[in-house]
C-alpha cells in the first residue's frame, strides 16, 4: 500500500513540531536555554506529564523531566508526588526540594505556579497566556535525582 502510495506521487511528511494550543510550543522556542542550556549537566525540570513528553522529545539529554506520559509505570510514590505538586499540597516545598528540581514549567492555571511566582526562591524567566516558566535561584543545594527513564530502568534491573 505505501508502494503503491509512493508510485502514486503522494508524499508525506513528518509533524514539524507538536500543536501549540496543547503543548508550550512558544515558552520552549523562547526559553530552551534557560530550560537545557548547552554545556551544563541535565536540568531537572518539574512539569505536566504531557508537556514532559515534548521536553523529552525537544530538548533530551540536556533536561530531564519528573514525570512524562508514562507516569502509570511509576508507581503510587511518585504518583502521589505529582498529584501533590498539581495540586500545591501543604508539602509543595519539601517535595520541590527533595527532587532537586532547577526549573518549572507549568500550565498557568496550575496553583503551584502562582505559589511559586510569589516565592523567594523561584525566579520568573518567561510567561504567556499558557505556560510560566520558573528557575530555582540557588542550584547549589539541589539533590541531584535520576529522570524518569532512569526511574524505569533501575526497576526494571531490580
Amino acid at each position: 500500500m505505501v508502494f503503491l502510495l509512493c508510485l502514486a506521487g503522494f508524499q508525506w511528511e513528518w509533524p514539524q513540531d507538536f500543536p501549540s494550543n496543547k503543548f508550550p510550543v512558544a515558552a520552549v522556542a523562547k526559553c530552551a536555554d534557560v530550560i537545557a542550556p548547552a554545556g551544563v549537566s541535565a536540568r531537572r525540570v518539574l512539569t505536566t506529564d504531557q508537556w514532559g513528553d515534548y521536553l523529552i522529545y525537544r530538548l533530551y539529554p540536556r533536561c530531564r523531566v519528573f514525570v512524562d506520559g508514562r507516569s502509570d509505570f511509576y508507581g503510587p510514590g511518585v504518583g502521589r508526588q505529582y498529584l501533590d505538586l498539581l495540586n500545591a499540597a501543604p508539602n509543595w516545598e519539601k517535595t520541590l526540594k527533595a527532587n532537586g528540581f532547577n526549573v518549572a514549567l507549568l500550565p498557568i492555571e496550575w496553583p503551584l505556579a502562582q505559589l511559586m511566582e510569589g516565592h523567594p526562591d523561584w525566579q520568573l524567566r518567561y510567561r504567556d497566556g499558557q505556560a510560566i516558566l520558573l528557575e530555582r535561584k540557588d542550584t547549589a543545594v539541589l539533590n541531584q535525582k535520576p529522570d524518569s527513564a532512569e526511574r524505569i530502568r533501575g526497576r526494571q534491573s531490580e
